[in-house]
């Protein structure tokens, strides 16, 4: 959400719709309010970038690039 909102200046109401949240879920996920912030790995950090970006130009959808980071998170961990 935080990639969305600062890097593609898309408003809480337009991530909600896009991410099938409501406005207000957005908005507390956005003031640490919900959901506690953590640090990702800078591989999953890439991946999760290269999504919102895509996420961002309606090429996909987020449901798609959930099951895409975790397919590629468990190719990586396989070797």
């Amino acid at each position: 959400m935080r990639i969305l909102s600062e890097e593609y200046e898309m408003s809480n109401r337009e991530i909600a719709r896009t991410l099938d949240l409501t406005d207000a879920a957005v908005s507390q996920y956005l003031s640490d309010k919900r959901g506690k912030a953590f640090e990702l790995d800078k591989n999953v950090m890439a991946m999760v970038k290269q999504s919102a970006e895509r996420i961002a130009r309606r090429e996909t959808t987020i449901d798609e690039e959930i099951c895409r980071i975790c397919e590629d998170i468990k190719e990586r961990r396989s070797f």
